[in-house]
């Protein structure tokens, strides 16, 4: 079992150290706060001057309700994040998440990637609008024969911090 353990450790070593240092993993450290220090992530330093948009909200994950603590990102870091291509995950909304409304976000990942997109979702003429609890559910509305939904991207993009059970 041992040796087990030392040819994984031994492997996931050599999988970090061959990591192409011009991917955007390397630019992409978001373990830092982007508020404070000289490297907030995103291979730039943060605008200090950069009036941020937060929110607290709860939100639904994959049938699961949280909480979370969304961090505006500024235009510089946004435009970086558009300009590298970098992947981001997708907070669905139905509308302006500083405002409670009707229905709940819905989150697509909590796990991979700490930057949300904002999408918008309306529904067609002719659906009663529901509660989505999942991002498959919105997938499956959304892709259906008749589309129940369309969704629209909008120009927000937030760090996240999930803070408790919703």
């Amino acid at each position: 079992m041992r040796k087990v353990t030392a040819w994984i450790a031994i492997f996931g070593l050599f999988v970090f150290m061959s990591c192409d240092s011009s991917s955007y993993t390397e630019d992409f450290q978001l373990t830092k706060t982007t508020t404070t220090g000289n490297n907030g992530g995103f291979g730039i330093t943060p605008d200090s001057s950069a009036v941020r948009d937060t929110a607290r909200s709860t939100l639904y994950y994959e049938e699961r309700l949280l909480t979370a603590f969304l961090y505006g990102l500024s235009e510089n870091e946004i435009s970086y994040i558009i300009g590298k291509n970098v992947p981001t995950s997708t907070l669905y909304v139905y509308g302006d998440v500083h405002q409670p409304g009707a229905f709940v976000p819905v989150a697509d990942d909590i796990f991979f990637n700490p930057i949300w997109r904002e999408m918008m979702i309306e529904f067609t003429p002719g659906f009663t609008p529901i509660q989505f609890t999942s991002s498959a559910q919105v997938d499956s509305a959304l892709h259906a024969a008749t589309p129940e939904i369309t969704v629209t991207q909008t120009d927000k993009f937030y760090r996240y911090i999930i803070t408790g059970k919703g």
